[in-house]
């Protein structure tokens, strides 16, 4: 933090603590809800959580003005993620090593959803696939906006928005009109304008 002659926050910092705070008030929800779902029930969400806020407060003048700061959120989200994932698999390998137990990895997480067809099918997708049904769906991103989140482009986002969609559709078992599944969930799967 910097100081001032009188051993006050400049006006600088005072405007990064601003900017934050809005940043952190806009997005948190959004973004909780974002790592929720990918990190299933485990106790490191709020680690997750901790890890990102904290990157955009080192980075808080490279933040873009709303509303591209809440895309700008989504990346980081998913990078930290990322970077998660990675040491999850390090640590599970290296307990594997040292265990003297087969198969010594990380429990299962069960689903609170009423629907858990769906919640599985989901889970099952490929990685891309699965982050833009996401980010689509339950985040409520347009299909430009999830292509900015993810880092791709446009054309590259509908190709895996529709791959995705014909793989829950199989494995849901739903046949003829993506609107009419034989069981009563509403799946609303057209691709949102």
């Amino acid at each position: 933090m910097e100081l001032d002659d009188d051993g006050d926050p400049t006006e600088a910092d005072q405007g990064s603590r601003t900017r934050f705070r809005s940043l952190y008030e806009s997005t948190f929800d959004l973004i909780y809800a974002f790592v929720a779902r990918s990190r299933g029930a485990g106790g490191d969400v709020d680690d997750v959580i901790a890890e990102i806020y904290l990157a955009a407060w080192r980075r808080i003048r490279d933040v873009p003005a709303p509303p591209d700061d809440r895309l700008w959120m989504y990346g980081v989200a998913r990078n930290t993620l990322a970077r998660f994932e990675r040491s999850s698999r390090r640590r599970s390998r290296l307990f594997s090593r040292l265990s003297s137990q087969p198969g010594a990895g990380a429990p299962t997480i069960e689903s609170r959803s009423s629907h858990p067809e769906v919640i599985d099918a989901v889970a099952r997708l490929p990685k891309r696939e699965r982050e833009v049904i996401q980010l689509i769906y339950w985040d409520g991103l347009s299909q430009d906006e999830a292509a900015t989140a993810i880092g791709c482009s446009s054309n590259a986002l509908r190709i895996r928005l529709h791959r995705a969609k014909k793989r829950l559709t199989q494995r849901l078992g739903i046949v003829g009109a993506v609107s009419t599944p034989p069981f009563p969930i509403d799946l609303d799967l057209e691709t949102p304008k």
